[in-house]
């Protein structure tokens, strides 16, 4: 998408050589150029070849164009942070500045893809869309947590399968321990209960904390 702008060649009253302003900037300071009825069109037209109507002609006196200059500007189509659909993988990316590693995660689509790639990106995403191709960071970013697909960084982003049965296993445990999680002592004196508390998973070297795990759980809406 291309967008006319008018460049000041010369510094004038109002602005300084090299501004930039858009048609309705341009008609707001130099109205006296041209009429209100005339086009847009005319008056691009009229700064740039002179003769588009009549009233606009440039006399030998005076030419516009000394003075001013129309410039096409590439408009972009998506801005950073947009979500946007995929056609040829028919999936959501969300638009952001190029990074490597973690910080690049599987849903991201760079600026430049984004605008560049016009038939691989034709519209912004649905609500509906973007919220089953989000992805959730959790353990220190290095979990990615959606309802179309799971990863998790070793190196690189990798898919991490199995998520919603180990979370569910783990949720059933939960509720067992809690049966037999209350342990009063005989004693009268030391009235003292004890508590079993589950205290997560251990994944590798990492352990993920039960109050994380809920956290994942309630996203994968294993838990309300």
């Amino acid at each position: 998408m291309i967008s006319k702008k008018i460049k000041v060649v010369k510094t004038t009253p109002f602005d300084e050589e090299g501004t930039l302003l858009t048609i309705e900037e341009f008609r707001l300071r130099y109205g006296y150029i041209c009429a209100v009825c005339d086009s847009d069109e005319e008056l691009v037209d009229y700064i740039q070849t002179y003769t588009s109507h009549p009233a606009l002609r440039q006399t030998k006196q005076f030419t516009v164009s000394e003075w001013f200059k129309v410039e096409e500007i590439p408009v972009n189509r998506f801005e950073i942070g947009d979500w946007i659909w995929h056609e040829i993988a028919k999936k959501a990316f969300i638009v952001k500045k190029q990074t490597m590693g973690k910080d690049w995660n599987p849903n991201y689509v760079s600026f430049e893809a984004a605008n560049e790639l016009k038939e691989t990106f034709k519209r912004k995403a649905t609500e509906e869309e973007i919220k089953h191709y989000n992805l959730v960071e959790f353990c220190a970013k290095t979990v990615l947590i959606g309802p179309y697909k799971c990863y998790y960084w070793n190196n690189e982003w990798k898919q991490l399968s199995g998520i919603r049965l180990i979370i569910t296993k783990y949720l059933n445990f939960s509720k067992e321990l809690l049966n037999i999680s209350t342990l009063t002592a005989d004693s009268a004196t030391i009235n003292t209960t004890f508590v079993v508390r589950p205290s997560g998973l251990q994944v590798g070297c990492r352990l993920v904390t039960h109050s994380e795990i809920l956290l994942i759980a309630k996203e994968l809406c294993l838990i309300p």
